[in-house]
């Protein structure tokens, strides 16, 4: 049976599931009925995808309550320090039967039941196995992205199915999640270290800042073929020719090893702790 989908808050990531879920195939998208139900919050952004999509695939209701009322399954992408008060001050009501996926970066999925089930008198009966924590990246937008999912088989797989339509999906347990939350960390620091690159290419080259980085994004796709074949990342720094000039930069940069590894144990501590900030923008 097919679920009805729901999306409170449209920020960056449920922004980027919507429209990743609208450019589904059938086969990819039966399990999926649509339109897909968006809250207000974010309005611009929702009109977006409704002006990209139609009234078919996209529906933007008249509040949280009213996303709640219409569907099975709730993307909740909020940041951590709104969750708590959109649920309390507008004393939103779960039913029992809703699924809410999870993609607030540090409220844990015990933290979420809680708060729901506490909200209103409607919602007591919530529970915590009716929570799975996400964590996309913005490429599902584009069916490529990398999902981290916690618990494993939630829903009888369903969400998994999805997430994996959208890319791939990756079931971890809660003791190792923190640990693969923050690698996702990875994505800044590699656009910065990709934009550095297409600087220098700018300065030495000679060529327009769109022509550096059409050939930076390529040069990376290029650079990652091996890898996705499943040749491991050690065979690959081997056989770069000795004394040459890949060798050369993993060598005067094999110094920052330990500042990228505290830069993820600061991440990893952040996680650990719940702490939300800094946080710009929603999720």
């Amino acid at each position: 049976m097919a679920d009805t989908f729901g999306f409170l808050g449209v920020g960056t990531m449920n922004g980027a599931l919507a429209t990743g879920i609208c450019r589904l195939s059938a086969q990819q998208a039966q399990n999926v009925k649509f339109p897909l139900y968006l809250s207000p919050r974010s309005k611009e952004k929702a009109e977006s995808l409704l002006a990209k999509f139609g009234p078919e695939k996209i529906h933007i209701c008249e509040s949280n309550q009213d996303v709640l009322d219409r569907v099975s399954v709730v993307f909740l992408g909020l940041l951590p320090s709104q969750v708590r008060p959109v649920f309390y001050e507008e004393k939103l009501q779960c039913k029992s039967s809703h699924f809410v996926v999870n993609l607030t970066s540090t409220v844990k999925n015990a933290e979420l039941a809680e708060i729901i089930s506490s909200c209103s008198e409607a919602s007591r009966e919530f529970a915590l196995s009716n929570v799975m924590k996400a964590v996309p990246l913005p490429a599902v937008q584009h069916l490529q992205g990398t999902t981290i999912l916690c618990p494993p088989n939630a829903y009888d797989g369903k969400i998994s199915c999805i997430f994996d339509a959208l890319g791939m999906a990756v079931e971890v347990e809660e003791k190792q999640l923190v640990a693969y939350q923050a690698m996702t960390a990875m994505m800044g620091p590699l656009y910065q270290q990709a934009q550095w690159h297409k600087e220098w290419l700018v300065e030495n080259a000679d060529v327009s800042p769109e022509l550096a980085q059409t050939f930076v994004c390529g040069l990376m796709n290029t650079i990652m073929a091996d890898p996705n074949k499943g040749e491991t990342f050690e065979q690959l720094m081997e056989a770069q020719t000795k004394g040459g000039i890949n060798e050369q930069r993993m060598n005067l940069l094999s110094a920052h090893k330990e500042s990228t590894k505290a830069s993820m144990d600061a991440v990893y501590e952040r996680l650990n702790k719940g702490n939300s900030t800094p946080q710009p923008r929603d999720e």
